[in-house]
């Protein structure tokens, strides 16, 4: 981070206009930071705090104060984005309107999904048959990718300009406690919207997943690839379904992580009774995939593909190495199968009938 902000302070060429803003911004709070007073006694009344208690302090005391250069660019930039969100929403109401309704599960018997090159028709037993336009989606998709990018370079320009502004009072090893802090505090409060974008356009992507759950939603875990030689605790679907609520009502991306990884710490830790063994055995990884596939599909929560696709796309995966990263890939790996059911499906029947 120094050695990159130190280039872009001393150079000589021509900047672009994000190079200037950055470099704009970063002195503007250096000034600043000679007025505050705070910082004379921080050391002292932090030596009692954690790690994440005392940047989470420190960065409070930041954005709160409406003076500081910070604060002020960060909610003129998350005005602006929020704005647009809102606008490009209104202009495509209708589209709101059109993402899979969860209670559809138990109501149908069947869901007819084609997928052609210019539209997705959608085609329930009992409702007409929905078109959905893939130019506009294409065209949403465009609108998202910037949008995601702007808030990518918000987060790494106040994590670049607060973490090395305040270095010597932050714990040592911080930044990505700072990285997330920053994350929150931005994506939080316009999250209800932006999630709504990637659940529009991955439309095609939830109903194929709400297609496996109507087909399935009678099944049972051996239907994809658990063994059926173990039982698992029924206590143990219901906690993870319950964690599963939680992600698509919580408006926290890294509360929605932590669910991630809580569900498979949940699945991997607990011990299973074999039926013909007596001997308990733990599952691992590779009972992980067909049982978060069979919890997914009884959870009726299509959103939940669109979910782990926004948190793919705006988090920063340098800080996903490890459980976090683990129980995302995971995820992502069940609703890949689950989407692509059906083509499973259909070429077991037509080896059954061969």
């Amino acid at each position: 981070m120094e050695k990159e902000m130190r280039k872009l302070l001393e150079s000589k060429g021509k900047l672009t206009d994000k190079q200037r803003e950055k470099q704009e911004l970063y002195l503007a709070v250096l000034q600043y930071t000679k007025t505050e007073t705070w910082p004379v006694t921080w050391k002292f009344n932090a030596s009692n705090m954690t790690a994440p208690e005392a940047a989470q302090k420190i960065f409070q005391k930041t954005v709160r104060c409406s003076e500081h250069p910070l604060s002020q660019w960060l909610l003129v930039v998350q005005t602006n984005i929020k704005r647009e969100i809102d606008t490009k929403l209104k202009q495509h109401s209708d589209y709101q309107a059109l993402l899979p309704d969860s209670s559809l599960i138990e109501r149908e018997n069947k869901l007819s999904i084609t997928d052609g090159p210019d539209e997705l028709i959608i085609k329930f037993t009992k409702n007409k048959a929905t078109f959905i336009s893939k130019t506009i989606l294409q065209s949403l998709q465009r609108f998202l990718e910037n949008v995601s990018s702007e808030l990518t370079y918000t987060i790494e320009n106040i994590l670049e300009i607060f973490y090395l502004i305040y270095k010597s009072l932050l714990p040592e090893d911080s930044e990505e406690i700072c990285h997330r802090l920053i994350e929150t505090h931005i994506l939080d409060p316009i999250w209800s919207n932006l999630i709504i974008l990637f659940r529009i356009i991955n439309i095609s992507s939830e109903y194929k997943i709400m297609e496996a759950m109507i087909t399935h939603k009678d099944s049972d875990p051996t239907k994809f690839g658990f063994s059926n030689q173990a039982y698992i605790d029924p206590e143990v679907y219901r906690n993870c379904t319950s964690l599963l609520q939680v992600i698509v009502k919580s408006q926290s991306m890294t509360q929605k992580l932590r669910c991630l990884v809580d569900i498979a710490k949940i699945i991997c830790g607990n011990p299973s009774s074999n039926q013909v063994n007596p001997n308990q055995r733990r599952l691992g990884a590779d009972d992980l995939i067909p049982l978060l596939c069979y919890i997914i599909v009884k959870s009726g929560l299509p959103q939940l593909s669109s979910e782990c696709f926004a948190i793919e796309q705006l988090f920063d995966m340098k800080y996903m190495f490890g459980e976090e990263g683990y129980a995302l890939s995971s995820f992502l790996t069940a609703l890949k199968y689950i989407e692509i059911r059906k083509v499973i499906d259909e070429e077991q029947d037509e080896q059954n009938t061969a």
